[in-house]
């Protein structure tokens, strides 16, 4: 994001002496990483006033649209980044919008405008990281990689390129190489989106010694850390030192119930630092991310074909609640005899992680699949965990669409939301998973071996690959479903009526 340097230029100081207090408490604030939304009330009011005394002055529009851009105000700060570029030609307006667009999901807008930039100015590094960032959001690693070498070119060591040059390379299955830059998302500043954790952050990054006492720390999202779960233990048996791990809070139980026997696991990967219980004497050597892992256990093709054996399927059943001893028909919220059931997740991700294209909407799931089966058929059972900020949502959408076309899905918000009980018992009891693309894509991976099909979007992450019907990462009763082309979604509704039907197919 860019703040104007000096903000003595926005307005004449000479005819508005009065404003320089208010215009340099504005350049404090938009310096700092975090704002406050009584800080940020006070600044936008200074901007506002100095507006309404110039306002064709497009410095202060953009001033103002930053502002609003830091408190994520998207609508407000879109429209008024849009109205300073109206004004005047500006690249601080032009990098900004393109960073909005971008954090939205809306790619390829934001890669347009970063085109305009580097035109005007090739060597202008933010724009390059940003416009390589752009290509890895919308599928197109080989871009990713061209924009990024551009950067490098200019600024070897930079680590947006090397970030995203990392991803790319994952994506077109180049493991060995792609692993080694990813340690250099570990560097990235906090307000990147992808949003690195980086607790004991001046603990020297783990080079894959054995004569160590290594941090490993959880990764953007939970799905992510399940799939890291899958070389824990091959750290453990590698180094002489303590390892303990920091996980998401949801996983906490299914990471203890893994491995609490063998490394202390503290569930506060979403405290913040002054929040925290960790023993006083823990003094790790070296950190590294879950994921980061891969770059010593996971660098070929053939190490994750290795890890296909669903690797925490064994690891629960003793350690769980005792809840989870209920009948399997109590953890289907319910199930009555028929044979077959198929879980179903339609919502993954958030406004960052392209949450619009990852999902898709549950009447649309209704009626071009529950409802191309006999009602009688099939038991369809919701895996749908909720946003953390709206508890109760999934429940609340299951209702008004059973009532609306006559069916029963059937959900607990209580089992949905509980990781442990979702993924490690409800999960591997099924016939067979229908989800987009979200954790339950992992869980189904390390969990069990029922068949899953993946509705999969076009743009998608690295992890599901450029093509093919499987994950590299996974065995192959994870099962991709891509979206040829744009966002149409019918010819992978209709693949997956396809799949479940030659299930359900007596041999």
């Amino acid at each position: 994001m860019e703040t104007p340097l000096d903000l003595s230029a926005a307005v004449d100081l000479s005819r508005h002496p009065e404003m320089e207090a208010e215009m340099a408490f504005i350049a404090q604030v938009l310096n700092q990483d975090q704002v406050e939304m009584a800080v940020f009330a006070q600044a936008a009011g200074f901007a506002e006033r100095a507006l309404s005394r110039e306002p064709g002055n497009a410095m202060l529009v953009f001033i103002l649209g930053t502002l609003y851009l830091k408190a994520e105000k998207n609508g407000l700060a879109e429209c008024l980044l849009r109205y300073s570029l109206s004004l005047k030609w500006s690249q601080a307006s032009a990098l900004n919008l393109s960073f909005l667009l971008q954090s939205t999901g809306r790619s390829s807008e934001a890669s347009a405008i970063l085109h305009c930039i580097v035109e005007e100015n090739p060597t202008d590094t933010r724009a390059l990281a940003n416009l390589s960032g752009s290509y890895v959001n919308v599928h197109d690693p080989d871009e990713a990689i061209k924009w990024a070498d551009k950067l490098l070119e200019i600024d070897p060591q930079n680590s947006d390129a090397l970030w995203n040059k990392s991803l790319s390379l994952l994506e077109k299955g180049e493991w060995e190489e792609g692993w080694k830059l990813y340690r250099h998302g570990a560097t990235l500043d906090v307000g990147n989106l992808t949003q690195r954790k980086r607790r004991f952050e001046n603990v020297p990054y783990w080079d894959g010694s054995k004569e160590a006492t290594v941090f490993v720390y959880g990764e953007q999202g939970v799905g992510d850390e399940i799939m890291g779960y899958g070389m824990v233990s091959e750290l453990i048996e590698h180094v002489s030192g303590r390892v303990v791990l920091e996980t998401h809070p949801r996983l906490v139980t299914i990471a203890r119930a893994a491995f609490g026997d063998r490394i202390p696991i503290y569930g506060t990967r979403k405290c913040p630092e002054g929040e925290l219980t960790w023993p006083a004497n823990f003094q790790p050597t070296h950190r590294i991310p879950l994921l980061g892992l891969a770059e010593f256990f996971r660098s070929s093709g053939p190490a994750w074909q290795e890890q296909h054996i669903p690797y925490l399927q064994e690891l629960l059943p003793e350690n769980v609640p005792e809840v989870v001893d209920a009948p399997m028909a109590t953890l289907r919220y319910g199930g009555s005899s028929r044979v077959f059931t198929v879980g179903l997740s339609w919502a993954g991700g958030s406004a960052v992680t392209k949450a619009a294209d990852r999902s898709v909407p549950l009447d649309m799931l209704v009626e071009n699949v529950i409802e191309k089966f006999d009602g009688n058929e099939i038991d369809w059972v919701s895996l749908q965990y909720d946003p953390a900020d709206n508890p109760g949502a999934a429940k609340l959408e299951i209702d008004r669409v059973n009532a609306k076309y006559g069916i029963n899905i059937r959900h607990n918000q209580e089992i949905a939301n509980d990781l442990t009980l979702c993924y490690g018992r409800l999960l591997p009891s099924l016939d067979a998973v229908v989800t987009v693309c979200t954790s339950l894509v992992h869980a189904a991976g390390a969990f069990c071996t029922v068949p899953t099909f993946v509705m999969t979007p076009h743009d998608v992450a690295w992890r599901y690959g450029l093509e093919g019907r499987h994950m590299p990462i996974y065995g192959q009763h994870i099962r991709t479903i891509r979206q040829e082309i744009g966002k149409d979604w019918d010819p992978v509704f209709k693949q997956v009526c396809e799949e479940i039907r030659n299930m359900r197919v007596p041999k």
